[in-house]
């Protein structure tokens, strides 16, 4: 799989390569797994979120980006600005 990765991002370019679903746009899933990060606790959804803005960008640089970006992007900072909100508060759990 990683060998199939790196030949695409090659072939293709890294903003062309991404997959997954931010790549895809799907936003159901994105929000879904930002949930489950959010109830883990400590740094997870902090590290999620900040690699979910890296795709983002990537996914927008295309020739043709998802249509729910924007809709990633607000679900993405929204949690985002949850976590750290509890974590300013010391109300973040490990």
């Amino acid at each position: 799989m990683m060998a199939g990765t790196l030949e695409a991002t090659r072939n293709r370019g890294l903003a062309d390569a991404l997959a997954g679903p931010v790549s895809r746009g799907d936003a159901a899933v994105v929000e879904k797994q930002l949930s489950v990060m959010e109830q883990r606790g400590g740094d997870h959804v902090a590290l999620f979120g900040l690699m979910s803005r890296r795709a983002m960008a990537l996914a927008r640089a295309r020739a043709t980006p998802p249509a729910a970006i924007d809709a990633i992007g607000a679900a993405v900072e929204r949690s985002l600005s949850r976590t750290l909100k509890g974590a300013a508060t010391g109300a973040s759990a490990e």
